[in-house]
């Protein structure tokens, strides 16, 4: 995995972990269990490869830029709005709201009937039009082996970015057309497309490159990385509160998310001073 395919660290400790875990579902010992040299291969391999460098954040502009290009009479426009809004809001993994590699999984992505629109914090599937949040059901996740699932509401931005208006956008554009079941994936057009990962994150290197920067640093993963930094830049989000609300288990999201220059206005001076 390491010296052959040429996976970093963090990588194997993934795949290593999921062995692990299917060892341990099915009531057999821990394979990893005294195994000293993996643990020593691995320090060596990361000393190699050197950490992952991820990706960069999406940021509002760029999801600005992509606006931009889109044609809302168009049905895959219309989800591509979606898709993108959705994925930055709610700080998703791709896995759980897009296909990939045109295979969609109904348990762990969205479909139509695990989102339910509220208006004034009260379900309302019959007034959706006027709904002004959104919730959403996370049946299962990657941090979710047990399946115990989970909700998360986002409300109305009353911007040109929000993933109420991309929702309410998908379900007018498929209701007028007699395609709104609860088992359908909710980001998909009349003609039966589906969002997928890889349109997605070619949509994405796109804006970037628009906007003047590397595409190789842009994925659908930069949406999630996009939503937790961009909650941390407005100064006005808890910490906390964006862990819980991007499902982390542990403050390991904080490695990836990027800080606002405006962050460190009057650092020196105080460091000057003190």
């Amino acid at each position: 995995e390491g010296w052959l395919m040429g996976n970093k660290c963090s990588t194997v400790k993934g795949k290593l972990n999921g062995v692990r875990w299917h060892h341990l579902y099915a009531g057999l010992p821990n394979p990893l269990d005294a195994k000293f040299r993996v643990a020593s291969a691995l320090r060596m391999l990361k000393k190699l490869r050197g950490d992952s460098t991820g990706k960069l954040p999406v940021t509002p502009e760029m999801l600005r830029t992509v606006n931009r290009s889109l044609d809302f009479q168009v049905e895959r426009d219309v989800i591509t709005y979606a898709a993108l809004q959705l994925g930055f809001f709610f700080m998703m993994r791709s896995s759980e709201y897009l296909a990939t590699g045109g295979v969609f999984d109904p348990t762990r992505a969205l479909t139509v009937d695990k989102c339910l629109p509220h208006l004034d914090d009260v379900p309302t599937d019959d007034m959706w039009a006027k709904a002004d949040s959104l919730t959403v059901l996370f049946e299962v996740s990657k941090t979710d082996q047990n399946r115990v699932g989970c909700t998360r509401t986002c409300y109305a931005t009353q911007t040109d970015l929000c993933p109420v208006l991309g929702y309410k956008l998908v379900r007018a554009m498929r209701t007028d057309n007699g395609n709104w079941r609860g088992d359908q994936p909710l980001l998909m057009t009349n003609d039966g497309w589906v969002c997928t990962r890889e349109w997605a994150t070619a949509v994405l290197k796109a804006a970037a490159l628009d906007c003047g920067v590397a595409i190789s640093d842009f994925a659908t993963h930069s949406l999630r990385i996009g939503g937790a930094t961009t909650a941390a830049a407005s100064g006005k989000v808890d910490y906390e509160d964006i862990r819980r609300f991007g499902r982390w288990k542990s403050d390991c999201w904080r490695r990836y998310i990027y800080s606002a220059r405006g962050r460190c206005k009057g650092m020196s001076a105080s460091m000057a001073t003190a």
